[in-house]
């Protein structure tokens, strides 16, 4: 049997004589109801046997004779061991799933709180801001900044590999250690990168975890940006055409009576964060001036790389084409009409990464 004795072992025995105290008591409790009763009563029990615990679904009821009585008491035991294991397993699995979104929910608020507000945009000499960012899950893995330091506007965007809580903390170290610096009056953003760098970097060897972040730093004051590390292409879109033998990349398609959008490539300004544990070599910066009407636009690639039902991404040419439509309006309908160009391309799609869009544009 279960109990591992041969059947002979056992025929003839009390239940107090094979089984365990405590289970031969429950037992007679339950048979003296069935006597008292004459009706049936079950129960579950969890017996030991070499094999392990055991779990039983146990029906005890009345054997009656001719007149009525009860002569004997039968039983049926049905083993559902597997069944409890799995409705253990389905509720331990319910418990961590349940702890898991309580943290989701923690990390979900805490990146809502540190984005920043509208008002902050407000009243920033010569420029004019909008964003929108809004997460492929309940935590996001896009981060993006700006802040004001005297007549300097900084501005920071980033993307953590993933989306989820573990990409969600390392988008709020990276907030908390560029701000801490900035604040604490770092100018130097090869420093900056740096010094980000080699802290998430023994974060992530702490915790174990494969993840790594591009991160672009921009400082605007009076008329010039300096932009350093490397993310997504930043656009320019110019309210004049300028000469089209500096340095930045041109859009080579365009026509000579439309807007001058100038495609700044990163990749030669950084390296991916949390990847190594020293980056110096690979960190560069460079400046460009900002006329008045002209805008930047900076975004991760969840915008480019926004798919439609038939697998047709968004693409920078599609951005670029949408900046060229909207560049002589405010930076907010500049927003505006890239995300609805974004949402009108993926229609119903569901798309499966975290969205970031930031605009800026001198006024005056």
């Amino acid at each position: 049997t279960f109990l591992g004795r041969d059947t002979s072992a056992i025929i003839g025995k009390r239940d107090l004589d094979i089984l365990p105290t405590t289970i031969s008591s429950s037992m007679q409790r339950i048979d003296r109801a069935v006597l008292r009763d004459t009706k049936a009563v079950s129960c579950e029990e969890t017996i030991a046997s070499p094999q392990g615990q055991r779990s039983f679904w146990i029906t005890k009821f009345p054997l009656l004779n001719s007149t009525g009585e009860v002569f004997a008491i039968g039983s049926i035991s049905t083993d559902i061991s597997q069944q409890k294991q799995a409705e253990d397993a389905m509720l331990r699995y319910h418990e961590q799933l349940a702890k898991t979104q309580a943290e989701v929910d923690v990390t979900q608020r805490i990146q809502a709180l540190l984005l920043p507000e509208a008002s902050e945009f407000q009243d920033i000499a010569g420029l004019e801001l909008a964003s929108y960012i809004r997460p492929a899950e309940d935590v996001g893995g896009d981060y993006y900044d700006i802040l004001r330091l005297g007549d300097h506007t900084k501005l920071a965007i980033g993307d953590v590999t993933g989306h989820g809580l573990e990409s969600g903390l390392l988008m709020l170290m990276t907030q908390t250690a560029v701000r801490a610096l900035l604040v604490s009056g770092a100018s130097d953003f090869k420093h900056i990168l740096d010094s980000v760098n080699k802290t998430l970097f023994g974060n992530l060897q702490r915790m174990r975890v494969d993840k790594s972040l591009t991160l672009s730093l921009l400082d605007y004051h009076d008329g010039k940006v300096k932009l350093s590390g490397q993310h997504e292409h930043v656009l320019i879109a110019r309210a004049h055409n300028q000469d089209q033998s500096q340095d930045h990349n041109q859009d080579q398609n365009q026509d000579h009576n439309q807007t001058q959008v100038e495609i700044l490539d990163t990749i030669d300004l950084g390296f991916p964060l949390g990847l190594e544990a020293d980056i110096r070599p690979f960190l560069a910066d460079t400046v460009f001036a900002l006329e008045p009407g002209d805008s930047v636009v900076l975004f991760t690639d969840g915008i480019t790389e926004a798919e439609n039902a038939a697998g047709a991404r968004f693409g920078l040419k599609r951005l670029i084409e949408t900046l060229r439509s909207y560049h002589k309006q405010s930076a907010e309908a500049i927003l505006d009409g890239i995300m609805s160009a974004v949402y009108q391309h993926t229609a119903n799609h569901s798309t499966d990464d975290d969205l970031t869009l930031v605009v800026f544009k001198r006024v005056n």
